[in-house]
């Protein structure tokens, strides 16, 4: 029984654990390469020659900042906010190429450039600030390189001179493509996807729907003999529409969640269905459950295919377990809500009550 219950479980698990692991191989196998140059750290831009910039993840010191070009501006409301700014800096020995900062790096960004501008209009004064910063060197996208070309009235410029003004940008805080906080994210939740699948994996071969069996056994006060039972009652009650039902216990699936109720302990049973509509016009499915319904006040579900489905299992507890009361009315809600002790001398006369036929 219990083998055979938790090949059952890793059955019902496995579309689970298979999204886990794809999330987790998709999360890892594109962004761990960015985690593991992260911390392997990055290159000397000074020390990398210009055929080596693109692409490259360097740190670099920002001695002067000519002017900015363009700036990413988010807009809420009323409010205009610039989010980030490209900034025109020397590269290699003659050449330049664009610095893409962040928010956070303006202010300090615009000081220097302020610095630098002063300077080259007055040679005497002096560019005291400086700037450090992480990024990766990439090609700049479409929109950016037209606004550095037309920043810089590239068309205009000779052939050589063009060949100075690189279209790359070193964007700030970047691993290659992405964001450094995006980049953690986005690996830290690979991991927990990866973390989630080992657990549903090793949870479901050790323990998968041993849970209700190994309670029920325990308050037994028998452990043995009460599995022993269980075990004759699971492998000789047929099993109708996923319930094995009897005197004994009742026996079921919801979900991956294996459940073993005594039969005793149920007091009602009755069929449900939830109609689901899209925006609340749109009728896009029914749910259909048989509820139960046991004298703690607690509640349980089995999904059902169809209505036919649905009546045949209420008949076939009907049939195994006599006391419990089938069917649903507000009144009978009412009392189970308010009365259960009444509630359950009903099932008491119901017991009682002669078999038909």
């Amino acid at each position: 029984m219990k083998k055979e219950i938790r090949q059952k479980c890793l059955k019902k698990r496995l579309p689970a654990i298979v999204i886990c692991l794809i999330a987790a191989c998709v999360l890892l196998g594109l962004w761990l390469p960015d985690v593991l140059l992260y911390f392997r750290g990055p290159q000397q831009l000074s020390e990398l020659s210009v055929d080596q910039l693109s692409g490259a993840y360097v740190e670099a010191e920002i001695n002067g900042i000519y002017d900015w070009y363009a700036q990413d501006v988010e807009s809420s409301g009323n409010e205009d906010t610039i989010v980030a700014r490209e900034y025109l800096i020397p590269v290699g020995e003659y050449e330049y190429m664009s610095l893409y900062m962040p928010q956070k790096y303006l202010e300090e960004a615009d000081a220097l450039m302020d610095q630098t501008q002063s300077y080259l209009m007055d040679p005497t004064s002096e560019i005291t600030g400086s700037m450090t910063v992480t990024g990766t060197i990439l090609p700049m996208e479409e929109e950016s390189l037209q606004y550095y070309h037309e920043y810089l009235e590239y068309d205009d410029m000779d052939a050589e001179l063009q060949e100075l003004f690189l279209p790359l940008y070193l964007r700030v805080d970047y691993v290659n493509t992405t964001p450094v906080n995006t980049l953690f994210f986005l690996v830290i939740a690979g991991v927990i996807f990866l973390a989630v699948a080992v657990i549903l994996i090793v949870l479901t071969m050790t323990r998968g729907g041993q849970k209700d069996i190994k309670a029920v056994a325990e308050k037994s006060g028998n452990p043995e003999v009460c599995e022993a039972r269980m075990e004759n009652f699971y492998s000789s009650i047929p099993e109708v529409n996923g319930l094995r039902a009897g005197g004994d216990y009742m026996m079921f699936w919801t979900g991956a969640s294996f459940h073993v109720l005594e039969s005793p302990k149920v007091l009602w049973a009755y069929g449900s269905n939830t109609t689901h509509k899209l925006y609340g016009i749109v009728k896009t499915g029914v749910t259909r459950q048989i509820v139960i319904r046991t004298d703690d006040g607690k509640t349980y579900s089995m999904v059902m295919k169809s209505e036919e489905m649905t009546e045949e299992t209420l008949q076939y507890i009907q049939n195994s377990v006599k006391h419990v009361i089938i069917g649903y009315t507000d009144e009978l809600a009412q009392l189970f809500k308010t009365d259960i002790e009444r509630f359950k001398q009903l099932c008491r006369q119901k017991e009682l009550e002669p078999t038909e036929g």
